[in-house]
C-alpha cells in the first residue's frame, strides 16, 4: 500500500478489491446465463429493473442505517445479503436473489462513500478512485477470462459458489476498522420515517446534481446487459468478450486515477463538464462503428473517461453538507440516480428492439444534457451558499 492511505482506507481498499474480484467471476456473464434459460431480452430488463430497484431502496435505507448500527456493521449486513445473491441463482430463484443481493450493496454504499472521502485530507479526488476503484480493477482484470472460461466448460456454479465464499472473506476485516462512532439513539432514529425527504436535500444545486446524474444513469442502465450481446451480434461471442472484458477493467483501473487527479486539478465541476461532452462523442462514435478496432479503442476510452462521475458525486455531497447530514444526503442522491437506472433497465428491452444503436445514442444525448446542467450550477453556485 502506499503512504498517503491510512489504516481504514488500506481495510477498505483490500475489501473492495476481494469483493469485485469475487463478483468478476460471474456477476458480468449473467446475461450470457439468462439467454441460457431462454429469457427473453424483455424479461431480462424486468430481471435487472427489480435488481435496481432493490439497490435503490436499500440506498435509501442505509443513509440512515449506519447511523444506527455504525459503519462498519452496515456495510457488514449488506455484504451479508450481496453473499446470498450467487447461491440463490444456483437453486433457480433469481428474482429473489436479484431483490436480496442489490439491496445490500445498496446499504453499503452511502456509508462507504461519504467514509472514504472524510477519510482523505489531501487530493481527495485520486484518493478516493484508488481505494474504490483503481486496485479493486486490476484483480478482476485477471479473473475475468477465468469466469469466461469456465461458463464456456459449464461450470458457471463454480463461479457462483466462489463468488459467495469470496464475499464471506472480508467480513473479518471490517471488525479492523477504526470509525469512532459515537453511540446513538438507536430508538428515536429507527422511530423516523425512513422514506421521508429530508429538508436538506431540497436546494437547487441538489437537484440539478441528481437529475444530470439520473440521465446518465438511464442512458447507461439501458445497455448495461446489452454490451455482450451487441458484441455478439457483431459476430464476437463470449471468450472474445472475456479478454475485452478483461481489457475493459484494466482502462478502468488506470482511467479511475485518470478521472481522480482531473477532479483534484480542475475541480469536481469542471471535470463533469469537460469528460461529460467528450464521452458523448466517443460513445456516438462506438454506436455506429463496425471495425473492430475503432470498437474497441473507442470503448476502452470511453472507460477511461467515464469514471469521472464517480467521484465527483461523493466530493460534491461531502462539501456541500455538514458531517451529521452526509451520510443522509449520499443515502437519497445515489437513490434517486438508481431510481432513474430502474427506468432504464425496465424500457431497455423495448429501446434495443428499436435499434441497436439507439441505447448509445441516448446516453450521448444524456451527457450533454448533464454538462449542461453542472454548467448552470458551477456558473452559479455562488447565489446558492
Amino acid at each position: 500500500m502506499t503512504n498517503f492511505l491510512n489504516r481504514n482506507l488500506k481495510i477498505i481498499t483490500i475489501i473492495n478489491t476481494v469483493f469485485v474480484s469475487a463478483n468478476s467471476l460471474w456477476i458480468m456473464f449473467l446475461p450470457y446465463f439468462f439467454k441460457s434459460v431462454h429469457l427473453s431480452g424483455f424479461m431480462i430488463g424486468v430481471i435487472y429493473g427489480f435488481s435496481g430497484l432493490a439497490n435503490a431502496l436499500g440506498r435509501f435505507f442505509g443513509g440512515r442505517l449506519s447511523t444506527v448500527v455504525g459503519i462498519k456493521y452496515d456495510i457488514m449486513i449488506g455484504y451479508l445479503m450481496f453473499s446470498l445473491w450467487p447461491i440463490m441463482f444456483l437453486t433457480s430463484y433469481y428474482i429473489y436473489g436479484v431483490v436480496i443481493g442489490s439491496f445490500g450493496t445498496g446499504l453499503v454504499v452511502p456509508a462507504k462513500s461519504m467514509f472514504v472521502v472524510e477519510q482523505t485530507n489531501k487530493r481527495r479526488g485520486f484518493t478516493y478512485m484508488f481505494v474504490q476503484r483503481f486496485l479493486p480493477s486490476l484483480f478482476p482484470a485477471l479473473l475475468l477470462p477465468v469466469g469466461a472460461y469456465l461458463y464456456y466448460k459449464n461450470l458457471f456454479y463454480v463461479s457462483l459458489i466462489l463468488g459467495s465464499l469470496g464475499i464471506v472473506s472480508t467480513i473479518p476485516l471490517l471488525f479492523k476498522l477504526n470509525t469512532k462512532e459515537r453511540k446513538k439513539n438507536s430508538k428515536r432514529i429507527l422511530r423516523s420515517k425512513i422514506f421521508v425527504f429530508p429538508r436538506i436535500i431540497f436546494i437547487l444545486p441538489f437537484i440539478f446534481l441528481v437529475i444530470a446524474y439520473s440521465l446518465d444513469s438511464f442512458s447507461s442502465s439501458v445497455f448495461s446487459w446489452y454490451i455482450p450481446l451487441f458484441l455478439n451480434i457483431k459476430g464476437y461471442g463470449v471468450l472474445f468478450y472475456g479478454v475485452f472484458s478483461s481489457l475493459t477493467t484494466i482502462t478502468i483501473a488506470f482511467g479511475s486515477l485518470f478521472s481522480g487527479y482531473l477532479v483534484d486539478k480542475l475541480n469536481p465541476y469542471r471535470s463533469l463538464i469537460l469528460l461529460w461532452i467528450i464521452l458523448s462523442i466517443i460513445v456516438f462514435i462506438f454506436a455506429l462503428a463496425n471495425n473492430i478496432d475503432i470498437i474497441l479503442i473507442t470503448y476502452l476510452i470511453w472507460n477511461t473517461i467515464d469514471m469521472i462521475d464517480t467521484v465527483a458525486g461523493p466530493i460534491l455531497i461531502h462539501d456541500w453538507f455538514i458531517k451529521e447530514k452526509r451520510t443522509l444526503a449520499y443515502g437519497y442522491f445515489s437513490g434517486f440516480i438508481r431510481i432513474a437506472g430502474i427506468s432504464g433497465l425496465f424500457v431497455s428491452g423495448l429501446i434495443v428492439s428499436i435499434s441497436l444503436t439507439l441505447p448509445f445514442l441516448l446516453k450521448g444525448i444524456f451527457n450533454i444534457v448533464g454538462a449542461i446542467l453542472i454548467f448552470i450550477i458551477y456558473k452559479f453556485k455562488r447565489h446558492y451558499f
